[in-house]
């Protein structure tokens, strides 16, 4: 079976967060999986990210580029955020979101679900962190397995979290803007 014919037998969501503006944290969630290489085997990163203060809230690597993945990025940024009732989690309409597994679970979390309609550039903010990730650690590394990729890669987004300035934010980081709005 095609990838496209897989990808019409799930349902679509239409983009909700289309010329939205967020004012505080957990409002709206984007995310994407990317792929890289280890010694020529593939491996995959799947991640959100707060779109309010650009901290990566959940993120998973595996071998596999299946809902398996996506689920354990979104389990992360439940354990980190706790209440997700009424977040848009906005990505791209791959059939890793579209599952019903994946569906289901964020129902359950109340989320409010949002994806691309046709056009790669609705999700931009989950690209470019991907973009920056590649640029900044992955593509820089010289690992020799997905554990030590893993490691390298997890300790890239800590730092990307804490200390990574943002011009979005101000110069802060994400977890400096996320504790001055909150203080």
């Amino acid at each position: 079976m095609s990838y496209d014919t897989l990808c019409s037998k799930f349902h679509k969501y239409e983009n909700l967060i289309k010329g939205k503006q967020t004012t505080d944290l957990n409002q709206i969630f984007v995310g994407d999986v990317t792929a890289y290489d280890v010694k020529g085997k593939n491996h995959y990163l799947a991640l959100l990210m707060d779109l309010h203060n650009r901290e990566v809230v959940g993120s998973a690597i595996s071998d596999k580029n299946d809902t398996n993945l996506v689920l354990r990025a979104l389990e992360e940024a439940k354990k980190k955020r706790k209440d997700l009732f009424g977040c848009i989690h906005h990505t791209d309409a791959d059939v890793r979101y579209c599952s019903d597994k994946y569906v289901q679970r964020l129902m359950d979390y109340g989320m409010r679900i949002s994806m691309c309609v046709g056009n790669v550039y609705e999700n931009a903010h989950a690209e470019s962190l991907n973009k920056t990730i590649k640029i900044g650690e992955i593509n820089l590394s010289d690992c020799d397995s997905k554990e030590e990729s893993g490691d390298s890669i997890f300790g890239f987004i800590n730092k990307y979290n804490t200390i990574r300035p943002h011009s979005a934010l101000n110069g802060m980081s994400p977890a400096e803007f996320a504790s001055s709005i909150h203080k």
